[in-house]
């Protein structure tokens, strides 16, 4: 709900009230004008700060915003640390889930070059971050980001019990996985397959060995509010073994960086 409606409700309830107290036949005493001014002024100023936080709900409230430069395409109501797992289900249609749905871009994924979605301050960090690791020659593409239930259901039931397909890779079930928040990207590395031919290829848990950028690569990727979002030796805690090609936008380099930094996972960073 908007500012402006906010306030027309308040001043909407704020007359009703007033004309309420008419009819009742309520009188005030002005002997102390000014007191009972300022103490009406102070009541009608609690009374509206109570009725915007009654209309307005957690996910809606604005949050400051870092300093950035991907920030400038963030929604200040996004709740960018949300965790998304096995204990904590996805809610469809539910605040986080409404506003994102006005916040998709659409983009082609680079392997097959269909379209595939993904939250717009993600995407605009993402794309700084394809920049900066050109520079230090190494290309990174989009494969995956935002799925909806049907989507994950496709994912799940052609994939999901393929054991070793990727490293030993754990599909989610739909609604418990955080592609559904449009955060989590999947991202694929410029690299030469096994017969010499340059590809786009999954970074697995084993190609990273045989990858030398792999580590100046995950090393970036808190400059621009990225984190390994299942990192290795947290599968415990994740839920899901290690999985460094699936990169998580946290919406600010900062906890990035303290998330990186400290060799945490999400879920010991919001512990903390």
């Amino acid at each position: 709900m908007s500012k402006k409606i906010c306030t027309l409700l308040i001043l909407l309830l704020i007359g009703s009230t007033m004309t309420a107290c008419t009819d009742a036949n309520i009188h005030i005493n002005f002997e102390d004008e000014e007191s009972t001014h300022a103490q009406v002024h102070e009541h009608n100023d609690e009374t509206e700060q109570e009725i915007v936080e009654d209309l307005t709900s957690e996910d809606e409230r604005e949050c400051d915003l870092p300093d950035d430069s991907f920030a400038i395409a963030m929604n200040p109501k996004r709740n960018y640390l949300i965790v998304v797992d096995e204990a904590h289900p996805y809610e469809f249609g539910g605040d986080y889930d409404r506003l994102l749905q006005e916040d998709l871009a659409i983009v082609a994924d680079v392997v097959a070059g269909e379209p595939t979605l993904i939250e717009e301050g993600a995407l605009y960090a993402f794309t700084e971050l394809q920049y900066d690791l050109r520079e230090k020659g190494i290309w990174i593409g989009l494969y995956s980001a935002y799925r909806t239930k049907e989507d994950q259901e496709w994912v799940y039931e052609n994939y999901g019990t393929l054991e070793g397909w990727c490293e030993d890779n754990t599909v989610r079930k739909p609604g418990f996985s955080e592609h559904h928040t449009g955060l989590l990207l999947d991202i694929v590395v410029w690299l030469p397959d096994d017969n010499g031919k340059w590809c786009w290829t999954t970074e697995t848990a084993e190609k990273s060995k045989e990858f030398a950028e792999s580590k100046l690569l995950h090393e970036t990727l808190a400059d621009h509010g990225f984190i390994d979002r299942y990192p290795a030796g947290k599968g415990e805690i994740t839920g899901v073994t290690y999985e460094p090609y699936e990169i998580r936008f946290v919406g600010s380099s900062k906890i990035a960086h303290e998330i990186m930094d400290n060799h945490l996972c999400l879920e010991e960073y919001l512990e903390r």
